[in-house]
């Protein structure tokens, strides 16, 4: 055939070889056209179920989270409400807290002024003993001087004191008839009054009543003493002047 023979047979194997390729490439387009086509109609009988299943998973999930947010909103108003509780507890608590301060605040106040009238009922006190003291003093002085006067009333006078419920005096060594012979007067001192009583008076001094009421007035104790010693010395001299006359007209 020659050399253009040979170079037309090349060029014919070249094209059937590219035709046989490009068959082939063609079937293989037409079985993956087929393919997905099939796929494409498989799928869109499935969407229907998918998208149900889509739905329902999608309901569930809306249905949790709806519960989800319920649950939360309960949860939110149960601590709201505890909360609120807890509120007015502390609030309670922080009354009563101001109420136990004004109390404790009231009770120092009170111990405060308690501690300062018992100070001041202290020294009252003290002052009234030293007062107490003193009277007490001078009056036991006072007492001392009585009785050393008594004592010496009753040793040269011979006056005796006679102590009870009253102060009984006794005179003796005044009746010059009869030394022994004894004249009374009892007084009893009244605490309420602070006033002297006349209880007896052995014999009958005329003058009594009236030594007493101004006893009363002076408080001067042993000039009573004294006047009384001598009202009855007067009455032992007129005594024994009747009975000397008595006897002098009888003879």
């Amino acid at each position: 055939m020659g050399l253009g023979g040979g170079r037309f047979a090349s060029l014919g194997q070249n094209f059937r070889e590219k035709r046989k390729l490009v068959r082939e490439m063609m079937q293989e387009a037409k079985e993956k056209s087929e393919l997905c086509s099939k796929a494409v109609f498989e799928l869109s009988d499935r969407m229907p179920d998918v998208a149900i299943s889509i739905t329902r998973e999608r309901q569930g999930k809306v249905e949790e989270l709806q519960a989800q947010l319920k649950n939360s909103k309960e949860q939110f108003y149960q601590r709201k409400t505890d909360l609120g509780s807890k509120q007015e507890q502390l609030g309670t608590l922080e009354e009563l807290i101001i109420q136990e301060r004004e109390k404790h605040h009231s009770l120092k106040k009170r111990v405060r002024q308690l501690i300062e009238r018992r100070k001041l009922q202290q020294e009252i006190i003290t002052d009234d003993m030293k007062d107490i003291d003193e009277r007490v003093s001078y009056r036991k002085k006072k007492l001392e001087a009585k009785l050393e006067a008594v004592s010496w009333y009753n040793e040269v006078l011979a006056i005796r004191a006679e102590f009870s419920n009253a102060i009984k005096f006794v005179f003796s060594k005044i009746d010059p008839e009869n030394p022994e012979r004894e004249f009374t007067c009892s007084i009893r001192l009244d605490k309420n009054t602070n006033k002297y009583t006349l209880l007896e008076c052995v014999p009958k001094v005329p003058k009594s009543d009236d030594l007493v009421y101004e006893l009363n007035i002076s408080n001067r104790f042993f000039e009573f003493v004294r006047i009384m010693r001598q009202e009855f010395l007067q009455l032992a001299v007129r005594s024994s002047s009747a009975y000397s006359k008595s006897s002098i007209t009888e003879k």
